[in-house]
């Protein structure tokens, strides 16, 4: 029923990818990948909007030895968001990603709100 659920998110998503992202993110291994799209994609809607500037939110993939990442975006009014890159951070860029509420988890739990 999960695997349901994420199939209808991504039906109703609107966002386009560049080759940069698909390009990034073969670098993950496989699972980490559709981690990755099932964390990104339910918060698209929530992001903040910049004209014409990319920005970045943070992600990390728990487990034994936790992965850390960054996507970059671009996300205009009336248009698709646009996932431009993902690339593996360190720890510490996470940390300031949490202290500027920049996080997928942040943009998660204001989505629920």
């Amino acid at each position: 029923m999960e695997e349901q659920r994420f199939i209808e998110e991504i039906r109703d998503a609107y966002f386009e990818m560049e080759e940069l992202f698909a390009d990034g993110i073969k670098t993950f291994q496989l699972e980490d990948r559709r981690v990755i799209l099932e964390s990104i994609i339910p918060i698209l809607s929530v992001l903040p909007i910049d004209n014409g500037w990319s920005q970045f939110v943070g992600g990390v993939i728990d487990g034994y030895s936790p992965v850390f990442y960054t996507i970059e975006y671009i996300n205009e009014p009336d248009e698709p968001t646009v996932l431009v890159n993902v690339t593996k951070i360190y720890s510490d860029d996470y940390l300031d990603l949490i202290l500027e509420n920049n996080t997928i988890k942040y943009y998660e739990e204001s989505k629920e709100d």
